[in-house]
């Protein structure tokens, strides 16, 4: 694949995306339950996944598998936080790197060209995607996602979809309010 397809094979995951759902797998103590609250927020209208674990990556890859054949049957982008090897093993569509991960030049030379690079550190200035937390906390707020310096757009990001009653309602919530920022 040439580098201009590459470029938009991978511009095409976060472009037209709106709504953007974290989840920290540790929260859920049940696979199933995590896999249910995962997919019903994915048919509410989520568009981008990223997850996350603290301290268990042999969780993160079993889950990050089951819900990458949730993503891909449901065109839904999925981001693994922080850990390359879970993210390149499963065939993840990005990683995300946190302000102390190492830098996107990096992750990019050990991932290839095929793989989002998303960072929370606006030095990191050689990624797909740039997150800008525009609160102190990550939950319920707009964030800016920048997938290159000529076309920045708002995304919401939250995971209330996940304990949401209406995960529809919530998500077209959220979407709304990120079009009125």
């Amino acid at each position: 694949m040439n580098n201009l397809l590459k470029t938009k094979y991978r511009q095409i995951k976060i472009n037209n995306r709106c709504l953007y759902l974290i989840v920290c797998i540790d929260k859920y103590k049940s696979d199933n339950i995590l896999l249910d609250k995962i997919a019903s927020a994915i048919s509410g209208g989520v568009d981008i996944i990223e997850i996350s674990s603290e301290n268990n990556p042999k969780r993160l890859f079993n889950i990050g598998q089951k819900i990458k054949l949730l993503c891909e049957e449901f065109d839904t982008t999925l981001i693994i936080k922080d850990r390359l090897d879970v993210a390149y093993l499963i065939e993840a569509d990005g990683v995300s790197l946190g302000l102390n991960s190492l830098d996107t030049h990096s992750a990019r030379q050990i991932l290839g060209d095929n793989i989002l690079i998303g960072s929370y550190d606006i030095v990191n200035n050689d990624c797909d995607f740039l997150i800008l937390n525009q609160s102190e906390t990550c939950t319920n707020i707009p964030v800016f996602i920048y997938s290159n310096e000529a076309n920045f757009k708002k995304i919401a990001v939250s995971d209330t979809v996940m304990d949401s009653e209406s995960p529809q309602d919530t998500a077209d919530i959220l979407k709304n309010s990120t079009l009125n920022l």
